[in-house]
């Protein structure tokens, strides 16, 4: 009983996943993301990109939004490494170090909080075989 339980639970867990990863297709692969400019962090205001983008400067000061794909004039695309990826790199702007932020995991990735799914499914998982 307690292993049908664990199963089917497991199943609808994967067809969420599933369904939140193609979420972002509805608009024809761009990705919602948050679009705001504070002095904390914020969850206001939409854009839509290939990418979705968190700058975070002084450790306090916090740039959202989107970026897009974008081709050189031989039609290369731009940072091809990175086109399917998160990544964080740390950069000087105006004298103030930045680290900068992209992801394409989900729509709203650069959330202030960004909880990956796949780990709740791990812990999830873990805490059901310690109650069976």
């Amino acid at each position: 009983m307690k292993i049908s339980l664990f199963v089917i639970t497991f199943f609808v867990l994967v067809q969420i996943v599933i369904s939140q990863r193609s979420d972002y297709s509805r608009h024809g692969l761009k990705l919602r993301c948050f679009s705001c400019t504070t002095s904390y962090q914020c969850e206001s205001g939409t854009c839509y990109g290939d990418f979705c983008m968190k700058i975070i400067a002084s450790e306090s000061y916090v740039v959202k939004g989107c970026e897009n794909i974008t081709r050189t004039v031989n039609s290369e695309l731009y940072d091809p490494q990175y086109k399917q990826k998160s990544y964080c790199r740390v950069e000087e702007i105006l004298g103030v170090d930045a680290v900068i932020c992209y992801c394409r995991d989900s729509d709203y990735c650069n959330s202030s909080i960004h909880f990956n799914i796949f780990s709740f499914l791990i812990y999830f998982c873990i805490f059901l075989i310690f109650i069976i």
